[in-house]
């Protein structure tokens, strides 16, 4: 037992835990300090930076785990380097983008916002590369503890500044804050973190080489996550869009730990079995290092989708009824997402890094058709479902590459999504339950 409780996963589901209580709490506290229209103002930051961070994402983290070579100071000074290099860019490219961006979305009150947010970019480059060295060296406690005290004064943070000023800044100020103080706790907590500059093209090169289709794949991710929000960011009043913000984050709740847990904890398995055993020793344990986790999570986020009512009337006052809809539309993809990212670690561990880059692609045709047709149609709600059901596609994708690996079980794939079902089938009935009985909820 004691093993367990230190093992990676016992981090994974207590890092996770920990953070969508503060989720739920900063949710909670800034819905009723705040007006929608700040969380549409931030969702359009957030769209905007992700856009330029995946446009520039040359797989830093898959590329220090799985280096089968030495991983000295050295190799780190030098990845360190371009990881400074870049954030130092990006910061550049976000002031340069604030202004054409809010005009873009007819919102030139974003601008300022979105300049200063650049500065998270370079923030950033300045930490340790702990996010990556720790999980290579077994340190998945330590890195939760980070993750954990960061998001708790990100929220101490934002409420101070939420109860003096009431406006967007406050969300703004409050990660800017929070990424200090991730920087300073990643050298803190690390010891022997530090790095130096160390230019490199050779390792520039090596990064690339092993990253291009990372990078391309990242390309595709753009389109399909950030399309959406830039859209809706355009066509909806910002009080509108907030709604949809909301829905987002409490959709994507359940997916930090789904990321953490195929990232720090199934993808060093998978890519150590393959590297001892090639795919079948991958196949001999895929299903069973996640088989417990991805039923729990399955019935979990299915509840999501069915209870979503229930959820947004315990959280919220009546300002943000309209989240309700738009949270069991796109919980759908959340639902799945552990299954999908789950394939995509262990494609990229056999090597096949292809298969990621074909289900992005999978993804942008599904978002290009559907959405079209919604935006023809003028039915943001369709565009929402489309967006729920894109992560369905990237799923029935990777399962087309387990199987070419040698990997896919249906048997397995269908009792998850049974999980999922009945989840959703608790979520109804929590729902329709708390209705009758609490009719003034």
């Amino acid at each position: 037992m004691f093993k367990l409780a230190r093992g990676g996963t016992a981090s994974v589901v207590a890092g996770s835990a920990y953070t969508n209580a503060l989720r739920i709490v900063s949710s909670m506290t800034l819905t009723r300090l705040l007006d929608p229209d700040a969380f549409g103002v931030v969702g359009v930051v957030m769209s905007v930076s992700l856009i330029l961070a995946m446009l520039s994402d040359v797989g830093l983290y898959p590329f220090i785990v799985r280096h089968d070579g030495n991983t000295d100071a050295t190799f780190l000074d030098e990845v360190w380097t371009l990881r400074l290099g870049r954030s130092v860019v990006l910061t550049a490219a976000m002031a340069a983008a604030a202004w054409p961006a809010a005009t873009f979305m007819e919102k030139p009150a974003l601008a300022p916002v979105l300049a200063v947010y650049g500065i998270s970019f370079l923030i950033e480059g300045c930490s340790s590369l702990a996010f990556a060295t720790a999980v290579r060296e077994g340190k998945l406690w330590r890195l939760t503890v980070l993750e954990a005290l960061t998001a708790t004064i990100q929220l101490a943070i934002g409420i101070a500044v939420a109860m003096v000023f009431r406006s967007s800044w406050t969300l703004v100020v409050a990660m800017l804050a929070s990424g200090v103080v991730r920087t300073f706790l990643s050298f803190a907590m690390f010891p022997g973190s530090a790095r130096r500059f160390a230019p490199s093209r050779e390792r520039a090169r090596e990064l690339w080489s092993f990253s291009r289709l990372i990078a391309a794949s990242s390309l595709l991710s753009l389109l399909i996550l950030q399309a959406d929000k830039l859209v809706l960011a355009r066509l909806m009043p910002l009080a509108d869009y907030g709604h949809y913000v909301i829905a987002a984050t409490l959709a994507a709740a359940p997916t930090p730990l789904a990321t953490g847990y195929a990232q720090r904890v199934l993808y060093p398995a998978y890519a150590d079995a393959f590297r001892r055993g090639g795919a079948a020793a991958l196949a001999a344990i895929f299903y069973a290092k996640r088989r417990t986790a991805t039923l729990l999570y399955m019935a979990a986020v299915g509840g999501l989708v069915g209870g979503a009512p229930l959820v947004v009337s315990l959280l919220y006052d009546p300002r943000y009824a309209e989240v309700a809809p738009l949270l069991s539309l796109l919980a759908i993809s959340a639902t799945v997402y552990l299954s999908a990212i789950s394939a995509d670690e262990a494609l990229v561990a056999a090597g096949l890094t292809r298969w990621p880059f074909y289900a992005s692609i999978t993804r942008v045709v599904w978002l290009a058709t559907g959405g079209t047709i919604a935006l023809l149609r003028h039915d943001t709600v369709m565009l929402v479902a489309v967006v729920g059901l894109m992560e369905v596609t990237a799923a029935i994708c990777f399962s087309l590459g387990l199987r070419r690996l040698g990997v896919l079980q249906v048997g397995q794939e269908a009792v998850g999504l049974a999980a999922a079902a009945g989840g959703a089938a608790l979520g109804f009935a929590a729902t329709t339950a708390a209705a009758v009985l609490m009719p003034t909820l």
